[in-house]
């Protein structure tokens, strides 16, 4: 079965970025059977919005697994499901709670995937919003917990699944192309007034159009900011 394993984040400008500084959102996937190769795509969107605005663009393969949400848990639920069985402290790595503090409506999990040498293991909580491949708990459980064992920056289990953390190492290789906007080095252009209503969209077109803001390296192309050449490869690690 052809499959893709997807991974998506938006990183946002802080308190001290330029006004009208976009969001950056990030994308990554799986395009090999081996399920360890993910490619990226970055998109800017008006600042400040958590759901990526352009989503159907950022990709072009058609093949979806149970596309998951996951959080961290609050300190009431970490305390919960650290009373279920513990070792110096932590659950054991492939720990899952899925009854007490889950949801009675939706099907979520929390899922301890990685030993902790030091300190205390928070498990990740797992929305499952979408099941096209009617697979059932234990089985969606094992696949979260075994991608966990799949990030390429660590010989261990990690405590979410790879897809979220490559997503959110990949937004912050695109901070690196905004770091002017982001630290404030960057003079506003006079014709983009802060008192513009449509200032976040129109910052958002202004800055894909100039080259030494978005794309800066000689090569770029399309709506990427990185030369063609890294397009294949996992160049963000």
């Amino acid at each position: 079965m052809q499959t893709m394993i997807m991974g998506a984040d938006v990183t946002h400008p802080g308190a001290h970025s330029g006004e009208g500084t976009p969001s950056i959102a990030a994308v990554v996937a799986t395009v090999d059977e081996r399920l360890d190769n993910y490619l990226g795509s970055m998109h800017l969107q008006k600042g400040k919005i958590e759901v990526i605005t352009d989503l159907a663009a950022m990709f072009v393969r058609d093949y979806w697994l149970g596309l998951t949400q996951h959080t961290f848990l609050s300190e009431q639920e970490y305390g919960f499901v650290h009373s279920k069985g513990r070792i110096n402290g932590n659950l054991r790595a492939g720990a899952v709670i899925d009854q007490g503090v889950t949801s009675p409506n939706y099907f979520d999990f929390y899922l301890q995937a990685h030993a902790t040498v030091k300190g205390k293991a928070r498990p990740a909580h797992y929305f499952v919003l979408l099941d096209e491949m009617n697979w059932n708990s234990n089985e969606l459980q094992q696949f979260t917990n075994d991608i966990c064992y799949t990030f390429a920056r660590a010989t261990k289990g990690v405590s979410s699944a790879t897809p979220a953390y490559l997503a959110d190492r990949f937004y912050e290789r695109g901070r690196c192309y905004l770091r002017e906007l982001l630290e404030m080095a960057w003079d506003r252009p006079a014709h983009l007034p802060v008192d513009d209503p449509g200032l976040k969209q129109n910052m958002v077109d202004y800055i894909k159009d100039r080259a030494e803001l978005w794309k800066p390296s000689v090569g770029a192309s399309g709506v990427n900011p990185w030369h063609t050449n890294l397009d294949d490869i996992m160049f963000y690690l």
